[in-house]
């Protein structure tokens, strides 16, 4: 199969390429500013699909958005009729095509050349009425806020808000790129006409003013786990985007390490619902423990080295003991009202992960110490 892309080396196309790159049996057909005119000519009339994706969205120039988006459009459009073909055109267009801009002006006649050739030519198109788009390798200091933001706030530049309490609509580009790909499954309208104008799922809304706030506490927190009253699945999407602009100096970051004769505990994740997750280790012929917790819960995995667990109940004193290495893959669990003993019964550092079912608070820490005899 045959699909052509125009406006390859954009944002949009950029993620669409890949994603259709690891799909099997498709031959991709390169289009940009950069490509010369006469290839047009041949990749249409070879295309199964077109992803129209080309586009001008900011220019000085007023004739820059009739070149580049209508009448590129009209020569992809007469090339179709020309030849009668019967190619699926898929059109990236815009949500201001009713703001009266010159883009959106540009944009709406771009859809009617769409539609008109359609009509006569019998052949299918999708249009796709797009608000602001968020994810990887969109540019920075553009057209996109998300991506201007988290760019500067990632390099503790300052940031200007214009319209900061005006209300935006955002789609995560792998959202729209998983819609795009679906219209592989529309062989027909189906007698459905309004299958023509594809309408845009999970779109988010926001203010710049939100926008910029959630942004720089994920730079405090680097992460999203303690932002309330915002939809979970796009904060994951806009931590997911806001890595991709940080400077490659912040890819690694220290934990704050608590050391002491028995080893060191570093707390590694901490989630708003979800406890915490620490990493810890264990020295030679010492041991960690020696308390019980009234509700808390602990899982430990051991990495490395060999131990015995201690378990005393603090009512009746019954006493378990187990022995684990790290290569038995074992999980170890504390139970409330259990005091608990970890001790390194080997020749190495033992080395563990343990993740608690809450965070750890000092001032109400459900950790009591009690002497395992």
């Amino acid at each position: 199969m045959n699909i052509l892309v125009t406006g390859s080396k954009g944002f949009l196309a950029s993620n669409l390429i890949t994603r259709l790159k690891e799909k099997k049996n498709i031959n991709i057909l390169y289009f940009n500013r950069s490509s010369k005119k006469i290839l047009l000519e041949e990749y249409v009339k070879i295309s199964d699909i077109i992803f129209h994706l080309a586009g001008q969205n900011r220019s000085k120039l007023k004739k820059d958005f009739s070149i580049n988006n209508l009448e590129l459009t009209k020569k992809i459009c007469n090339l179709i009729k020309i030849n009668n073909l019967k190619t699926k055109l898929i059109f990236a267009s815009s949500t201001q095509v009713t703001n009266n801009s010159i883009y959106g002006k540009s944009k709406l006649e771009a859809e009617n050349c769409i539609i008109d050739c359609a009509n006569k030519n019998n052949s299918q198109y999708f249009i796709f009425r797009i608000p602001n788009i968020f994810g990887k390798w969109c540019k920075p200091n553009y057209n996109s806020v998300v991506a201007t933001f988290s760019y500067n706030i990632s390099r503790n530049k300052k940031i200007v808000l214009k319209n900061g309490k005006q209300q935006i609509s955002l789609v995560y580009i792998d959202d729209l790129i998983d819609q795009f790909l679906d219209v592989f499954k529309y062989k027909t309208y189906k007698n459905n006409q309004n299958l023509k104008f594809i309408k845009i799922k999970k779109i988010y809304k926001i203010t710049p003013d939100k926008l910029s706030k959630i942004l720089y506490q994920m730079k405090k927190d680097h992460g999203y786990f303690f932002i309330k009253n915002i939809n979970y699945k796009f904060l994951l999407k806009l931590y997911s985007t806001f890595l991709t602009y940080f400077p490659q100096n912040l890819f690694t970051y220290s934990l704050k390490k608590n050391q002491d004769d028995r080893g060191n505990f570093s707390e590694f994740l901490k989630f708003q619902n979800l406890g915490q997750i620490s990493y810890f280790t264990i020295n030679k012929k010492k041991s960690r423990g020696g308390h019980y917790h009234h509700k808390k819960i602990e899982k430990f995995i051991f990495l490395s080295g060999k131990v015995k667990i201690t378990y005393l109940n603090i009512i009746n004193n019954k006493k378990i003991t187990f022995i684990v290495s790290a290569n038995e893959n074992k999980v170890v669990e504390t139970i409330p009202g259990w005091a608990h003993n970890i001790e390194n019964l080997g020749n190495q550092v033992v080395i563990g992960l343990v993740w608690a079912n809450e965070i750890f608070d000092s001032s109400k820490p459900d950790t009591h110490r009690y002497l395992l005899k």
